[in-house]
């Protein structure tokens, strides 16, 4: 009778799990980030680059992504990865685009080795870039575009996205 009670019990919370998990009642919270490596190279003192973001690039993103019920791309840094020769720009400013759209910026930082710098994004601007992280399924070219106090420019850099979002289990 007890063994038969135990059973039961083990059933019924099993299908309860199994009903929750089904309404998307049980979910976990990730974090992580997608790294991008580009060139700046001009020999005037403005510049444009093209990258791809893909969001499945993270792993936690790929393998959830058809149960991801809510995500934000919460910050977006640049880092300059390396100098290369011929570089005299010191100073840069600059937009990060996404179809035509600004998606971030930032205004006269120092560019020097090894530095990161956390672009300013405005609560639209996080809302469009969130969007187009989870609401479609297809990697996002962005256009990488800006000045610098002067020319040429010769660099390497990264654009590092951090994500978070929710998937049901």
């Amino acid at each position: 009778m007890l063994r038969a009670l135990r059973t039961g019990l083990l059933l019924c919370a099993s299908a309860g799990l199994l009903a929750l998990s089904g309404c998307g009642l049980l979910s976990q919270e990730f974090t992580g980030e997608v790294k991008i490596a580009f060139k700046v190279i001009n020999e005037e003192n403005t510049y444009a680059s093209t990258f791809i973001f893909d969001p499945n690039d993270n792993e936690d993103v790929r393998e959830n992504r058809d149960s991801i019920d809510r995500g934000q791309v919460t910050a977006i840094t640049l880092l300059v990865t390396s100098i290369n020769s011929g570089n005299e720009a010191q100073y840069g400013r600059g937009e990060l685009k996404a179809n035509d759209t600004v998606v971030s910026s930032f205004d006269l930082v120092p560019i020097v080795a090894n530095e990161s710098y956390r672009l300013s994004m405005t609560s639209a601007q996080r809302q469009f870039a969130s969007e187009l992280a989870f609401d479609r399924n297809d990697p996002i070219e962005f256009d990488f575009v800006g000045s610098t106090d002067q020319g040429p420019i010769h660099l390497d850099a990264q654009a590092i996205f951090r994500l978070e979002f929710d998937a049901s289990l």
